[in-house]
């Protein structure tokens, strides 16, 4: 799995044409040169969004009323084409082999992207969001059923909590809606779990290798109470759920949980340390994909030099040079970015400046 060509035209100050290596890619400039929007670029083609924003106004050029990225994606077997386009007045626009498709989720089953960047690593501390999307990511890409679940899951709750906050008298209607996200939440709740089952033995040894440490233990939270039946849960929270507008149980509020000798690492370990932990989650991820599916998926890793020391940095690189994967790294300084990755295989390095890219 690899970018073999990537054209961007009016993401941000960027309007580039660059062909990768199929393994490590390096790229150098300045703060502000358009480095991590090369990187932003590659996630439109892959989830038809930024990582960086909501918004697709600050993404779009300064004048401009879209932007568009190409790719050609070498898969297992075949190429493909694959086209996006975002305005500011209008849907995305999904082109795959020049055929018109609506859909992102074509796009992220072709391009499975694993993305490393500065704000990634509060995650442990920060609220449980984002680690959700960190396991569902392992989730979508190992069960095709898990995405057409997830979305009637969220429709019913939205309609249960649309019921819950704004409407009194319409217990029958509350009911339906609630057996509807019942029935969805449970498959949600399965599938994360039989993922997690497998995600766990690959990242603790990656985490005893890389840390050293080997009481780091992973946890999967469902969302509600332990032995405790879902529907019996939305029973039970009946009148707390009504009092406050909102479904208190369920897959919508599960987390995953790392604690290091029956403590939270955020209160035991140091901030390298959680870092790396951060960086071996999302490896794991990548490890499992690979030996599952028969694949690699892409590595975009911003600004890795600010974020992790030496050592740390030179055991992300030991493990990206096991992978068949193509990665993507983004820093400041030329001679660390070379330095870091001097025992990689098949590079490429690219300068930065004003929104240009030339290869050096």
């Amino acid at each position: 799995m690899a970018i073999c060509r990537l054209k961007v035209s009016n993401v941000r100050n960027l309007s580039v044409s660059v062909a990768p290596s199929p393994k490590v890619n390096l790229f150098f400039g300045e703060n502000g040169s358009g480095k991590t929007s090369l990187l932003e670029s590659v996630c439109f083609l892959a989830i038809a969004k930024s990582f960086r924003t909501n918004k697709l106004k600050p993404v779009v050029r300064n004048g401009c009323r879209s932007c568009t990225v190409f790719g050609e994606v070498l898969t297992t077997n075949y190429m493909v084409s694959v086209g996006v386009t975002r305005s500011l007045d209008h849907q995305p626009l999904i082109h795959l082999n020049g055929r018109s498709s609506g859909s992102v989720v074509d796009l992220a089953f072709i391009l499975p992207v694993q993305l490393m960047h500065p704000k990634l690593f509060t995650c442990l501390e920060d609220g449980p969001q984002i680690r959700r999307r960190l396991m569902d990511w392992g989730v979508f890409h190992q069960f095709p059923i898990f995405w057409s679940a997830w979305k009637k899951m969220q429709t019913s709750l939205k309609q249960r909590n649309k019921l819950l906050k704004y409407c009194v008298n319409r217990e029958k209607e509350l009911k339906a809606w609630t057996q509807t996200f019942i029935d969805s939440a449970l498959i949600v709740d399965k599938l994360r779990s039989d993922y997690m089952s497998l995600l766990v033995p690959e990242l603790e040894a990656l985490l005893q290798m890389m840390t050293g440490l080997a009481g780091i233990r992973l946890v999967y939270c469902r969302g509600w109470s332990k032995g405790v039946a879902l529907e019996d849960a939305l029973s039970r929270d009946i009148d707390k759920d009504k009092l406050s507008g909102f479904t208190y149980s369920g897959p919508q509020r599960a987390d995953i949980k790392l604690t290091y000798n029956g403590a939270s690492v955020v209160e035991t370990l140091s901030r390298g340390q959680q870092k790396i932990v951060v960086c071996a989650i999302k490896l794991a991820q990548g490890k499992l994909f690979e030996r599952l599916k028969k694949r690699a998926c892409v590595y975009l890793i911003d600004d890795l030099l600010s974020e992790l020391d030496e050592k740390n940095c030179a055991l992300l690189v030991s493990v990206l040079n096991e992978m068949q994967s193509q990665v993507w790294v983004t820093g400041v300084d030329e001679n660390a970015l070379r330095k870091t990755f001097l025992s990689s295989e098949e590079k490429k390095v690219f300068h930065v400046k004003h929104g240009r890219l030339c290869s050096v």
